[in-house]
């Protein structure tokens, strides 16, 4: 999937490459056949996103309590696009999306591997655990508590696996 939205290739292109490494793979295998079951999987193993419609001048997301209204009440502009009269479905004018990261840390977290206390970076601050004196990737997400007013005994670096 990383490659399909890389290279910008379109569901048609890459079903149809999936189909050619399907074909060249054993009978048993599980590659999915086409990008609507690819997306499935990732769903299914907690790496899927959440459309939510956003104005189209970016004044608020149709989210929670807005999600029911076809205008924006900040800029009054339509929430959907202008199509033909017949036309049964609503095409949003932007849509955001949106990638949960409770899923993710749970996934992270669900191998005794990566839960181990050896495989967590610390923060320099707190002396850098473990010889890792400096935070090794720029992907990671820094927890610092006396940035974010919480009560935190030890700051972590958590890798997202991005």
């Amino acid at each position: 999937m990383h490659g399909k939205i890389k290279y910008r290739m379109s569901n048609l292109c890459f079903d149809y490459f999936l189909g050619v490494f399907k074909r060249m793979l054993p009978t048993d295998n599980c590659l999915p056949k086409d990008h609507k079951h690819a997306q499935k999987v990732l769903n299914g193993l907690g790496l899927g996103y959440e459309k939510i419609h956003a104005c189209k001048n970016n004044c608020m997301l149709f989210y929670k309590e807005h999600e029911l209204l076809d205008a924006c009440p900040i800029c009054n502009e339509s929430r959907f696009k202008m199509t033909s009269q017949n036309r049964t479905t609503k095409i949003p004018q932007k849509v955001m999306r949106y990638l949960p990261l409770k899923p993710r840390l749970q996934r992270l977290y669900m191998s005794t591997h990566t839960a181990t206390d050896d495989d967590v970076m610390w923060h320099p601050a707190y002396g850098g655990r473990h010889g890792k004196s400096s935070i090794e990737r720029s992907s990671s997400l820094l927890l610092i508590p006396e940035m974010l007013d919480w009560d935190l005994p030890l700051t972590y670096s958590i890798r997202m696996g991005f």
